[in-house]
């Protein structure tokens, strides 16, 4: 059996790359709007990269969680049982450029999120940060629900 690549993680709703033409990104972004009948809430884009990083929109952009980036990553930092940061953190929306979480938050107005794991990451990290991220998603939404 062939490994998928840790270049293939995927994604919840889709993995744009930035050099995919208009055509194909207009195509992934109608069926984003198929699949859902509501707005979506959030846009998490999975890939592999040099190191651990979260690329995440500015904390004070007008997007709806607003600094659900910041607020998220701080329930991250206090599961995380190492010593250093569970992920390094990319604050920026690069505004103009075909990205899928550019494109989601002029879309929705919602955040989101490009996680990406070291090339050369320990896959036990990696199996750590993403069930730390993933519960603190789970508590960050169960808080938003409450709301």
């Amino acid at each position: 059996m062939l490994e998928k690549p840790a270049h293939c993680v995927g994604s919840i709703v889709g993995t744009l790359s930035t050099s995919l033409p208009n055509f194909v990104l207009k195509q992934r972004t109608k069926a984003v709007d198929w699949r859902t009948r509501h707005a979506p809430y959030l846009l998490l884009d999975f890939h592999a990269t040099r190191r651990d990083v979260l690329y995440t929109p500015p904390d004070a952009a007008e997007l709806t969680p607003f600094a659900f980036s910041e607020d998220w990553i701080a329930l991250i930092s206090a599961a995380w049982p190492g010593d250093e940061p569970a992920f390094d953190r990319g604050p920026s929306h690069n505004v103009g450029m075909p990205t899928s979480k550019t494109w989601f938050a002029d879309t929705y107005a919602a955040p989101g999120v490009t996680v990406e794991y070291g090339d050369d990451t320990d896959r036990d990290r990696i199996t750590a940060l993403s069930q730390t991220a993933a519960r603190a998603l789970v508590r960050y939404l169960g808080v938003a629900q409450a709301d």
